[in-house]
């Protein structure tokens, strides 16, 4: 069940999600050079959803299905929020509750395992960039939605 929660003493949304599994471990970096099977890896597409969208070096959107994209966005397989559903807010005892809706997405910056674009050149931060103000643009569409939060992680 994925819901939010209100607090009763700060008045804070919090997310409440127990179908996630939030057991994972960051590799070292003698077992992240190691060999192994990346689901962003160009041909290991079976391993990840569908993409949302794509796009070319200049940011700009191209087909989903389109061998030569730049940057790539897909759903998260394991959301902290899902995109489907209605909200549906209600009270019950302390808390005022509502379906935890909303996107979870990854925006995959390269078809290279080991490149990271977004820090490497102003032309890739810039169509990185414009790749999320399109998804940022997109999201806004869906009037169940109030907030966006984007974030990078460097590893």
């Amino acid at each position: 069940m994925i819901e939010l929660r209100k607090d009763p003493v700060s008045s804070r949304w919090v997310i409440i999600n127990d179908t996630r599994d939030f057991q994972f471990e960051i590799p070292k970096p003698s077992q992240a050079e190691q060999p192994g099977i990346c689901p962003f890896c160009v041909g290991n597409e079976k391993l990840i959803p569908a993409p949302i969208a794509c796009y070319d070096k200049n940011g700009s959107k191209i087909s989903k299905d389109a061998k030569d994209w730049h940057i790539k966005v897909i759903p998260n397989n394991k959301p902290i929020l899902t995109i489907e559903g209605n909200i549906i807010r209600k009270a019950e005892g302390l808390y005022d509750k509502m379906m935890g809706v909303g996107a979870h997405e990854i925006l995959i910056e390269s078809q290279s395992h080991d490149y990271i674009t977004l820090y490497n050149n102003k032309e890739n931060f810039v169509a990185n960039t414009l790749a999320l103000q399109d998804r940022i643009n997109d999201l806004k569409n869906d009037i169940r939605l109030e907030y966006i939060l984007a974030y990078t992680e460097k590893l």
